[in-house]
């Protein structure tokens, strides 16, 4: 280990000055000296020696003047056996300082890669030069130990104190790392640096639990936990705060580091008021709305997508008045991680179409969708018998493609089909953006049971206007050609409309907030979370990131009641 000494060149006082003692707080150190640098640097080759090592080289920041009138020059004399170099400073103001960091880390940068195998070690002397010379050490500290460098003594050489004293600065600094640890905890909930900072003292009973609280909500979010766990550590999160706050009233034996924490907590406390619980148990919606304003998107996502069917239901936002609605849900939503989820997502029942004004039944694509996504080609046809020739003739086409190819082949048939052929039309549309052509049809084929499942569970996922493709629409549809030729299916809100029409349902939102939450839940966690967990082109950007964040966000405020 190589150990560099950097600082700010202090100008010499006059020549006949008397030299000044040093000693440090244990009273082993004694040097008589010229200048407050050398009085660091003198302690620095000391407290080396007494472990073996030796200063390798110094490294300062020198004004133009000192470096023209020979003040540099009569330094280096001080230390004959020590290699020196000078960092020019820019200028006597602050923002000059701008210019000459810089500077300095890249020396350190290159005497660092210089030694890749033994590494450097920085040592810090804050005493010297101007008086803003301290403002610029300290962000360079700051940017020294975030690019990983080694930071050894801080030190600052007091001559106000009786006796004069080389000073271990490095807890001041440090005050630093501890505020900066509060705001990665505020900003991301990390507790990284706090746990780094706190860990190199002692750290008592009541801080100690403060800090594994936040350690454990910190954990569970980057995890997206439960709604259940996550509000048992908001919970235990807010009984530390409490404890700690009637601990520390009147706590003589407070460490100087834990009074300056306590100074820090009121911000952390209001930066997670919306979810502690000493406001109310926080619905999910406000944690996901929270996990908004914080950034943290992946959680929102998650938490968007697990939480809330399961809330709808319990909050009773949401009633199912059919027991048949649950047990089929319960029966077939194994594949979600509740069976909520199932009921928004992907339920149906199975109904025959809308009533005439006479009450007969007519045929419509929306009554269709229980079939499509069941994928039997032999139910799809039993139902549309006589009474849509479109649908029939392409059922037909279906039914001929199929019985000369499997799974195995599906895909190399489906890419030899001519552009204008229905199968291909239909699978070109139902493929999702962030897939090749190829890779989606060898992935379906992989899924599904036989070709015809493929192409009738495909049925299920194009939009309105290219629906007319396959069936004949109803008269007045043509204007979806026109008017949306992008809009998408509206099969979910179309479908809880029949149950809220039917009774099978029942809601405290409006009716209407109710319908445009089940299609925006469907929307971001289908194409949306797809894009995010796909890492789709627009979704590392930030536009795309806000389309996210957006569309929940407009989702949370339609629960409103």
């Amino acid at each position: 280990m190589k150990n560099i000494a950097i600082f700010v060149l202090s100008p010499f006082g006059p020549a006949d000055r008397a030299p000044n003692e040093f000693t440090d707080v244990t009273g082993a150190f004694h040097a008589e000296t010229q200048q407050t640098n050398e009085s660091c640097l003198r302690y620095l080759e000391w407290k080396l020696a007494a472990a073996g090592a030796r200063l390798n080289r110094a490294v300062a920041f020198v004004s133009p003047n000192m470096l023209e009138d020979g003040q540099w020059a009569r330094f280096q004399g001080m230390f004959p056996d020590l290699p020196m170099e000078a960092v020019p400073l820019r200028g006597k103001l602050l923002a000059d300082a701008l210019e000459s960091i810089p500077e300095m880390y890249d020396r350190l940068a290159t005497l660092q890669a210089a030694s890749p195998e033994a590494g450097v070690c920085v040592h810090v002397d804050i005493t010297g030069g101007f008086r803003h010379a301290s403002m610029m050490m300290l962000p360079l500290i700051r940017i020294l130990r975030y690019s990983g460098f080694q930071i050894g003594e801080v030190l600052y050489a007091n001559l106000n104190s009786q006796p004069k004293l080389v000073e271990d600065a490095a807890e001041l600094v440090n005050e630093f790392t501890l505020i900066g640890g509060a705001e990665e905890f505020v900003t991301f909930g990390s507790v990284r640096q706090l746990k780094r900072y706190f860990g190199q003292t002692e750290t008592p009973p009541r801080l100690q639990n403060l800090l594994e609280q936040m350690e454990h909500l910190d954990e569970n979010l980057r995890v997206c936990g439960s709604y259940q766990v996550t509000q048992g550590y908001l919970q235990r999160l807010q009984e530390a705060i409490q404890l700690y706050e009637d601990s520390m009233r009147g706590a003589r034996e407070a460490t100087a580091q834990e009074r300056f924490f306590s100074k820090l907590l009121p911000r952390i406390k209001r930066e997670y008021a919306p979810i502690l619980a000493q406001n109310g148990e926080a619905t999910p919606a406000g944690i996901i709305r929270w996990c908004l304003q914080k950034g943290l998107l992946q959680q929102a996502v998650t938490f968007y997508t697990e939480w809330l069917p399961p809330y709808l239901i319990e909050s009773r936002l949401l009633t199912i008045k059919d027991t048949t609605i649950t047990q089929e849900c319960k029966k077939n939503g194994n594949l979600w991680s509740s069976w909520t989820i199932y009921l928004l997502r992907n339920y149906q029942p199975f109904y025959n179409g809308a009533t005439t004004a006479d009450g007969s039944q007519i045929l419509t694509y929306q009554s269709l969708v229980p079939l499509f996504q069941k994928g039997s080609l032999q139910q799809v046809r039993d139902f549309v018998a006589g009474r849509n020739p479109k649908m029939e003739a392409f059922l037909k086409h279906v039914e001929a493609f199929c019985q000369h190819c499997d799974n195995y082949w599906f895909p190399s048939e489906v890419e030899d089909l001519p552009p204008e052929d229905p199968i291909s039309q239909l699978m070109q549309w139902t493929k999702p953006e962030n897939k090749s052509f190829r890779n989606y049809l060898y992935k379906r084929a992989q899924k599904e049971s036989s070709p015809e499942a493929i192409i009738i569970k495909a049925l299920g996922g194009v939009t309105k206007d290219k629906a007319a493709t396959f069936f004949t629409m109803p008269e007045g549809s043509e204007a979806l050609e026109s008017d949306h030729s992008e809009s998408k299916p509206r099969w979910r809100s179309d479908t809880f409309a029949y149950l809220l029409e039917h009774g099978l349902i029942a809601t405290k939102l409006p009716e209407q907030n109710l319908l445009d939450f089940v299609e925006m839940y469907e929307t971001v966690v289908s194409d949306l979370r797809n894009q995010f967990a796909h890492a789709h082109a627009d979704s590392g950007l930030v536009e795309g990131q806000q389309d996210i964040a957006d569309a929940i966000a407009e989702s949370l405020d339609l629960l409103t009641v």
